[in-house]
C-alpha cells in the first residue's frame, strides 16, 4: 500500500544495477538476491513483512536486469508495478 515506499525500493534496485554496469560488470548474480542464509544477521530476510508489493518489485526487476534499457525505463518511470 506504500506507493512512496515502493518507488524508492524500485529506483534504488534499478540504481544499483544500473551502477554495477557502469562499474564493468557484463552481468548480474542474483544467487544471493535475498539473503536467507544469514539468519540473524538480516533482519527480515525473506521480507514478509514487505508485502507482496515488494516481493512482486524483486520479481518484475529480475526479468529486466539482463537489458540496461529496460532497467533504465523502469527507474525513471512512475510506474510502481506494471499491469
Amino acid at each position: 500500500d506504500d506507493r512512496q515506499g515502493l518507488l524508492r525500493y524500485k529506483r534504488e534496485l534499478c540504481r544499483l544495477a544500473l551502477q554495477l554496469y557502469e562499474d564493468g560488470a557484463d552481468g548480474i548474480s542474483t544467487f544471493n538476491w535475498m539473503p536467507h542464509h544469514q539468519p540473524g544477521m538480516v533482519a527480515d530476510p525473506m521480507r514478509k513483512n514487505w508485502g507482496l508489493g515488494a516481493i512482486r518489485l524483486q520479481m518484475h526487476i529480475h526479468s529486466l536486469l539482463s537489458d540496461r534499457t529496460k532497467l533504465e525505463d523502469y527507474r525513471k518511470s512512475d510506474v510502481v508495478l506494471p499491469q
